[in-house]
């Protein structure tokens, strides 16, 4: 058998699928199913994957210029493409490849046709070397490949090195690589690859040229969805397209492994937004916004029950946060003017756009804060991922569990929430007004109360010792507190703290009573406050 020329007969009984006369002998081989792996399922996202410059979707900013290079040979000897992984950035290292070595390029595409262009598709050419730096990192194997450099091509026109993952390199490779990498042979070319740009060294991207790759919008890799689900005979809705777009994150190759686990689960049926939603365990609509309406009015109970019908539905408890979190972005950007095209979570833009009306930037805030937070926990191994999330709802539903400072921010909203209605409230209805001016002489002729003489002294230091963490700082931070004998004096610094602790009025009240065992009624009023207000206050409270 001639090894060198891939020369054999095919076993007695296996179908011939194809044949060819070997080179060496000059007989006729002939490929069967087995020996040759035609009968081997191939990945979608491999088996489509582009073959021109043209074929790519998204990267228009990138495409023109590298066409470019290859029509007028002004091609570099050193490229590095960056960007999140499934934007094309080894897709395009294998089609510059190709491109620079066609013996038939069209319009710096290349053809496709020739012995260049099919042997690197096939990965047979052993001028095009692909290395993953993940494995080749040390600078013995950078020694190896700086090594075989100075050898010519054997059939092609360049010798071209892939290097993905390159960030993996250790600092002593990537020196053993610096002036191979500025000054290589003629006849060399390097394209490097990357998803992390921030670990490369400077000494190395400025002897390269830079593309970044961009991620891939969700309409075009529907579009792509949809296209290859018409090659395959995949009956893909334009819903299910859409959702799987979605959920790749802007990744085309994780946009067609999506579609190919749900394939299984349609059946041959439609693969529409129902199968999608089951098969990649993500939650339905309906939960993430009866989730935020129960967190809206701060109903536990409701929440919880959620949470548990998800949890025994067997979905992924990570992939809910990853929903909430989406959500909550979306919110945010709608409230800031931002479009309902370019929403990136599952909810309708409808329902999207009516919740953002229901929270302040400061509650969504607090909840992306308690939602992150519990979601590093999980990915930390917790041994009841259940209880974190369960406990992520919980503290959504009640501010005052947290003592973090988003936590503080949107419960100060709150209060200028209410505030601001209140002050915009409508003046009470005349029969109140007429049964107050009857009783004018009335109120005259009550006797005043006495106010008591006495010595304040301050009590600061003894009522945060019986505060709570958040209420501690803020008066020790921003207030003035004294006491007499039955009376608690607290003097804020501005209106926003004022109305904040009368909204904590019992929780001080308590903790003036812990403090020395006196019950003490407590008046707080802002520094700016006049006399009158302050005053008035007082009456309240008497």
């Amino acid at each position: 058998m001639c090894r060198k020329a891939a020369c054999f007969e095919a076993e007695p009984g296996l179908p011939r699928v194809g044949e060819e006369q070997c080179r060496t002998h000059g007989r006729i081989i002939h490929f069967s199913n087995i020996l040759w792996g035609a009968s081997m399922y191939k990945a979608l996202y491999r088996k489509y994957r582009p073959l021109t410059f043209n074929d790519m979707i998204g990267q228009e900013h990138i495409r023109p210029v590298l066409i470019r290079q290859c029509q007028t040979g002004r091609i570099s000897h050193a490229y590095l493409f960056c960007g999140t992984r499934g934007t094309g950035k080894t897709t395009s290292a294998k089609i510059l490849a190709k491109a620079v070595n066609c013996y038939s390029p069209v319009d710096g595409e290349p053809c496709n046709n020739c012995f260049a262009c099919k042997s690197i598709d096939d990965g047979s050419a052993t001028d095009v070397l692909e290395l993953d730096a993940a494995s080749n990192n040390s600078v013995d194997d950078i020694r190896q490949l700086c090594d075989e450099l100075v050898y010519p091509p054997t059939y092609l026109k360049k010798r071209v090195y892939i290097i993905d993952e390159v960030h993996m390199l250790s600092s002593s490779a990537y020196n053993a690589l610096l002036k191979t990498l500025e000054e290589p042979p003629e006849h060399v070319i390097f394209i490097l690859a990357t998803t992390e740009l921030n670990k490369i060294p400077p000494t190395i991207l400025s002897r390269c040229q830079r593309f970044e790759f961009r991620r891939l919008s969700p309409e075009d890799i529907s579009e792509r969805l949809m296209s290859v689900s018409e090659k395959e005979g995949l009956k893909l809705t334009g819903e299910g397209a859409i959702l799987i777009a979605k959920l790749a994150d802007g990744s085309m190759r994780d946009g067609l492994s999506l579609l190919e686990s749900c394939i299984q689960a349609a059946n041959g049926g439609d693969i529409d937004k129902e199968i999608v939603t089951n098969q990649l365990g993500i939650s339905k609509d309906n939960t993430i916004t009866k989730l935020f309406e129960a967190a809206l009015k701060r109903d536990i109970s409701t929440c919880l029950m959620l949470i548990d019908e998800y949890y025994n539905s067997s979905k992924s408890l990570s992939l809910l946060l990853d929903d909430i979190l989406s959500a909550i972005r979306d919110m945010l950007y709608l409230r800031q003017g931002g479009k309902a095209s370019v929403l990136s979570s599952n909810l309708e833009a409808d329902d999207i756009a009516k919740l953002s009306q229901k929270f302040t930037d400061e509650q969504l805030i607090y909840f992306a804060y308690v939602i992150e937070e519990a979601k590093n926990r999980l990915s930390s191994f917790s041994a009841n991922k259940r209880l974190v999330v369960e406990l992520a709802v919980i503290r959504l539903c009640d501010i005052r569990l947290s003592d973090s400072v988003p936590a503080l921010a949107a419960r100060i909203s709150a209060l200028e929430k209410k505030a601001a209605l209140l002050r915009n409230a409508p003046p009470a209805v005349e029969e109140k007004e007429n049964i107050i001016e009857d009783n004018q002489s009335e109120t005259a002729a009550r006797p005043e109360i006495p106010r008591e003489d006495f010595t304040p002294y301050d009590m600061k230091s003894e009522l945060i010792e019986q505060l709570p963490p958040a209420l501690s700082r803020l008066i020790q931070q921003k207030c003035e507190v004294t006491a007499s004998e039955s009376t608690l004096y607290i003097t804020a610094s501005d209106a926003f703290t004022r109305d904040f602790l009368i909204n904590e009025t019992e929780t001080i009240k308590n903790a003036a009573r812990l403090a020395n065992g006196r019950e003490r009624r407590v008046i707080i009023a802002g520094r700016n406050d006049d006399q009158q207000a302050i005053q008035s206050h007082i009456d309240e409270i008497i």
